[in-house]
């Protein structure tokens, strides 16, 4: 069995794009639960377009992402390989947006906002796009983090956060975690959050200090017709985790 040390947690680098998608390909998608249980419930609709769709739209999704923002990667020394992720992207109050500003907001961010959002919407596949519109989008917007923090510019948020199973247990989900903590303490950031939905990414952030701001039970959604989204008969619950890191001076 590898030692922790076994293991660097790194920035990813601009060469390693294709295999950081090919790896969010193959170990973040088909073990993201919300997305699993929904295909799962759905496999009926699923024909061979649908399939070619859904693969079509996932690894365009993680293309322009993986392009546009920083991301941070343990990367296993003895294969040199990429066995952990963890994407950034560095979001704006939108209370400061075009050049409004407050007497007392922090303006020491020294990394540019990023320019895109984690989905690029619409999805080709239908699926896809009820989980985003039905699901995703909700989960995010049951709490306002900046209303929550309302002094601050700036805020990270964290996105498919996944480890390859084999190299589990090396606590590489809480230190990717915690370099993103230090990035944000050393890029001058309010705040750092993500959306969990998996016991796994919420322990990781626990481990950092996050602090739960939602909690939210996502078989109670509905679709645009009023139809149960999920039908697992039991609560599976999805919640924001933040943690508040720069001081107003």
């Amino acid at each position: 069995m590898a030692a922790e040390n076994s293991y660097v947690i790194r920035k990813g680098r601009a060469c390693e794009q294709t295999e950081l998608v090919s790896f969010l390909e193959q170990y973040y998608f088909p073990r993201e639960s919300v997305i699993r249980m929904y295909l799962q419930k759905n496999r009926y609709r699923i024909d061979e377009k649908e399939k070619k769709m859904i693969k079509s739209d996932i690894k365009s999704t993680y293309s322009v992402i993986v392009a546009n923002v920083p991301s941070l990667v343990a990367v296993h020394e003895e294969s040199n390989k990429i066995v952990g992720a963890v994407l950034m992207l560095v979001e704006e109050n939108p209370k400061f947006a075009n050049g409004n500003s407050r007497d007392n907001a922090d303006k020491s961010c020294a990394i540019k906002i990023s320019p895109v959002t984690e989905i690029p919407l619409p999805f080709q596949s239908k699926l896809l796009d009820e989980i985003a519109t039905n699901v995703v989008t909700p989960a995010y917007n049951s709490v306002d983090l900046f209303a929550e923090f309302p002094f601050h510019r700036t805020a990270l948020k964290l996105t498919f956060l996944c480890v390859d199973p084999e190299h589990s247990r090396h606590n590489l989900a809480t230190r990717l975690v915690q370099e993103a903590v230090i990035y944000v303490e050393n890029n001058g950031i309010g705040f750092i959050y993500g959306l969990c939905s998996s016991p796994f990414s919420r322990k990781a952030t626990e481990k950092n200090g996050f602090r739960q701001f939602s909690n939210v039970d996502i078989m109670k959604y509905r679709d645009v017709d009023g139809n149960l989204m999920f039908d697992c008969g039991e609560s599976y619950m999805i919640s924001m985790m933040a943690k508040k890191i720069k001081k107003i001076d």
